[in-house]
């Protein structure tokens, strides 16, 4: 049998198994939830699926056929699957995107920072409509009923201290929709509505020109902006949509001027660098270390290594001095949390017991670390109520890790001191994620770390996949041969979206 006749016989029996696997799940809540008794409604359902599956097949088999590149593939699937998140997830939702909004609309009306009332928290004094619209659970047919609520004059004190605590830089994409929906005195839905279309627009965008900036791994990136946690975050009014894509442009802008053909680095670059490691300092100070990727840019792209030092020196210093000018003003809100851990008494043990501590983040990891890998891929969407099928999750991690380690073998892109060096980042970045979160969420000398979530480690993805990355650059296509993972990636989501509409039909 021919090679490449062998090849599409694999993808479509491939294709066939996610069919049948999506098809089950389907069944599974069809019954679960007796939403449709008649056997006329079950009929209906199955050729509606089955005419969709179809539908995506012979897609799918057009853009193979055509050799389309990678960042394309993406921008045509995320736009598909992306929309499912924005419609199907009722708002207010998605993890603390109540207090996204409230930060948010704050912003939108110039106030950078929040009102602190100590301990008994911080926000601001914004309409009582909006309660009404922000209840946990809500289901479609609910949440038609508020869909017509707008602001109004009469005011009460909302608590969000969680979200003040964030930079409005990482609320810029959601400030132009709740600013736009403001101006034509749009319901709060719809504003919300216009702030998730714009943070998912900029996200999409970041992504897409980072898969076609990245001289390797285009696959992985790819990958990455197709999971169910990833496409849910950016379809949200949360800032960890920016941070994820932020991050992956960095490193991918960062490699793209590293094996370019460009003689020297332009301004127009060392703007856009800047603009890339700002944003990703201001999203969360955590992520401040992945900056420190800019330094593997080769002397030879600048007019000297002295320039070279000079302006990416500055551009750090800029980004640690925000971050702690920020960290300076928004500190107060840290009294809000003093009932569940004391930030000063934690700093002093981890200080004073530093074994003591690598003891606590060892702990934490081995109690925690594959279920931080099933959160990181979507086992558990929205307010962490929405659960997807297993099979798909542990085919994904496994994929994942397929992805990230295939070249373990082959020679390394990088240099010895380059890989050292963004080992070091990576573990720089995982400490202070775990150790943030010590000190504002978890009791004092408590044994294990609480509050941590499997997406806040997407950011680190691209940088532990250069890692591993052999020494040859992507052609940025896709064969029968290695485009089955993303017919996976595509069945995962339709399955996330029967979870997300029997949660709430």
């Amino acid at each position: 049998m021919p090679k490449e006749k062998k090849e599409k016989m694999t993808f479509a029996l491939l294709y066939l198994i996610d069919v049948v696997l999506t098809g089950l799940f389907i069944l599974q809540k069809y019954f679960e939830q007796g939403i449709f008794r008649s056997g006329f409604y079950l009929l209906l359902l199955g050729v509606v699926y089955l005419a969709g599956s179809t539908g995506v097949f012979f897609l799918l088999r057009r853009v193979l056929q055509k050799n389309v590149r990678l960042e394309k593939i993406y921008l045509i699937l995320v736009l598909i699957l992306g929309c499912g998140y924005l419609l199907f997830f009722p708002p207010g939702q998605l993890p603390d995107e109540s207090s996204d909004y409230l930060r948010t609309l704050e912003i939108s009306e110039g106030h950078f920072t929040s009102i602190s009332k100590g301990e008994k928290g911080a926000g601001r004094y914004f309409s009582t409509n909006i309660e009404k619209v922000f209840q946990k659970n809500t289901s479609y047919k609910e949440t038609l009923k508020k869909w017509t609520l707008s602001l109004n004059s009469k005011k009460k004190f909302y608590n969000f201290a969680n979200k003040s605590l964030y930079s409005f830089v990482c609320y810029l994409p959601q400030l132009v929709g709740v600013s736009l929906g403001k101006i034509f005195n749009a319901p709060i839905m719809v504003q919300m509505l216009l702030g998730k279309i714009t943070n998912f627009l900029l996200s999409i965008c970041l992504i897409y020109f980072s898969i076609k900036w990245m001289p390797f791994k285009k696959e992985l990136l790819l990958f990455l902006g197709l999971l169910p946690m990833t496409l849910q975050e950016m379809a949200s009014l949360a800032p960890d949509a920016m941070a994820i894509s932020t991050s992956i442009a960095l490193i991918s802008y960062v490699f793209y001027l590293k094996y370019s053909n460009k003689d020297k680095i332009s301004k127009a670059n060392i703007f856009l660098l800047s603009c890339f490691v700002l944003c990703l300092s201001l999203c969360k100070i955590v992520y401040l270390p992945l900056c420190a990727v800019i330094f593997l840019l080769p002397d030879s792209k600048f007019e000297s290594k002295k320039q070279k030092y000079i302006l990416l020196l500055t551009l750090i210093i800029i980004a640690i001095v925000l971050n702690l000018y920020w960290l300076s003003c928004s500190s107060v809100y840290l009294k809000a949390f003093h009932s569940r851990s004391n930030s000063k008494e934690q700093l002093a043990f981890i200080l004073k017991n530093p074994v003591e501590y690598i003891a606590v983040l060892s702990r934490t990891l081995n109690e925690g670390l594959f279920g931080y890998f099933e959160m990181m891929v979507g086992s558990a969407l929205g307010c962490l109520s929405v659960h997807t099928p297993h099979i798909f999750v542990f085919v994904t991690i496994y994929l994942l890790l397929s992805f990230i380690l295939k070249d373990l073998k082959e020679k390394k892109v990088l240099k010895p001191f380059e890989l050292l060096f963004i080992s070091g980042i990576v573990l720089a970045t995982i400490i202070l994620i775990f150790t943030s979160l010590y000190m504002q969420w978890s009791q004092v000398r408590r044994m294990t770390v609480d509050g941590v979530q499997g997406r806040y480690f997407l950011p680190l993805i691209p940088y532990i996949m250069v890692l591993f990355t052999k020494d040859k650059m992507d052609k940025g296509r896709l064969n029968y041969q290695n485009s089955y993972w993303i017919v996976f990636l595509i069945f995962f989501n339709l399955s996330s979206f029967v979870a997300i509409l029997t949660q709430f039909i």
